[in-house]
């Protein structure tokens, strides 16, 4: 009994410690799980085009060009030396293209909507107001500098992680008749024991997801995590390293980007969409991917080319993963239950839901049985409880 009081005391101060920090990152998450579904009816005048007006498209090469001529001319700055650079193209005839910055030194982070076959401008969408940007902002960082808001969350998911497993040990029955009674929340008993049943015998139900969750979140706060991760799916192995290096031997033997493009999408023509991912000061290569399906990111294949000779540098893909990397690909999709599909998105939300009400049902816990030991005190050192 005395080891149960001992770790009962350390679920109620972690609790405590994190449950602010917890109940934000939760909601936050359950509005950013179904991010793309509630964006769409919203961006549809252009995100879509008529297809009939699509007859040719333009190159990549050229979509680039007049995207950073529309970021110059309305925002006034210097797209030369971007941090990334990125053009993505749909295989509908439908869905407009659209140019993709990011820059964090001239606070740059903007998505140019392009006619695909005129360049017509359609829509420039500044990132950093965007509303789900900003949801996803206080999901990984509560609004912080990035250096300290992801560990001032992770730590707090970390200590999530341990509230669960200490809840699990508080939770667990004597015996048969008293296991009974845990399974169920008994709805016509007061609101304490409601409230008790809530956060008992709901964050027993959802433990396996949100330690999914939670663990697939800490592999983005803590490298030590993600490297643990990764060694022990591999059987003990670190994932290989890889350098894409584009040489300057071959800076005559210039191969244009639509090129490789053209070859790139006759090799993936199942694909849904497009990226082309430019050279810029962080990266000398051109990086291609496949995407089959719009909801994923699992399933897709990547190629990066040398800017110079456009040679084929190394592929990327599920088929041709360690299993540690095939699991750090996933990562999103799993986080956000995209991996099963709609059914997985629900869970992943219900689950977010529940642990975002942990914190608050534990809190009413606490505050109950503080205010009746006060009471029982007052009631002491009143007489009245003679």
């Amino acid at each position: 009994m005395r080891v149960k009081k001992a770790i009962g005391k350390i679920h109620l101060w972690l609790g405590l410690g994190s449950g602010l920090i917890v109940f934000i990152v939760s909601i936050t998450g359950c509005i950013y799980v179904f991010e793309s579904e509630l964006r769409a009816p919203f961006e549809k005048y252009f995100t879509h085009i008529d297809s009939s007006s699509v007859k040719q498209r333009l190159p990549v090469s050229l979509l680039e060009q007049i995207g950073r001529s529309h970021l110059q001319k309305h925002l006034s700055i210097d797209t030369s030396t971007l941090e990334y650079s990125n053009a993505t193209v749909f295989t509908s005839p439908g869905r407009s293209a659209y140019y993709y910055v990011y820059d964090e030194r001239q606070g740059l982070y903007h998505y140019v909507y392009l006619h695909p076959a005129t360049g017509e401008l359609l829509h420039i969408k500044d990132m950093n107001t965007d509303f789900f940007q900003v949801v996803m902002a206080i999901h990984m960082r509560l609004l912080m500098p990035y250096e300290i808001g992801h560990i001032v969350v992770g730590v707090a998911v970390f200590i999530f992680v341990v509230s669960l497993i200490t809840g699990i040990v508080l939770w667990w029955p004597k015996n048969k008749t008293v296991a009974k009674q845990r399974f169920r929340i008994h709805w016509k008993g007061r609101w304490r024991r409601i409230n008790y049943d809530l956060h008992s015998v709901n964050g027993l139900y959802v433990l396996p997801l949100t330690l999914i969750i939670s663990f697939t979140g800490l592999v983005w706060s803590f490298d030590w995590i993600e490297n643990a991760y990764v060694w022990v799916a591999n059987g003990g192995r670190a994932n290989p390293e890889y350098a894409e290096v584009s040489s300057f031997a071959h800076a005559r033997e210039i191969k244009p980007v639509d090129t490789i493009f053209i070859q790139f999408q006759s090799t993936y023509p199942e694909a849904v969409y497009y990226s082309i991912d430019f050279p810029t000061r962080e990266r000398n290569y051109f990086g291609l991917g496949a995407f089959p399906d719009e909801s994923v990111y699992y399933n897709s294949t990547f190629a990066y080319y040398d800017q110079y000779s456009g040679e084929l540098l190394r592929k990327e893909s599920l088929e041709t993963m360690t299993m540690g990397e095939s699991l750090r690909y996933m990562n999103y999709d799993i986080h956000v239950g995209k991996i099963l599909g709609l059914p997985g998105q629900v869970m992943a939300f219900l689950a977010s839901l529940i642990a975002a009400s942990l914190p608050v049902t534990g809190f009413l816990i606490w505050w109950g049985r503080r205010n009746k030991q006060l009471t029982k005190q007052v009631r002491h050192d009143t007489g009245q409880g003679k």
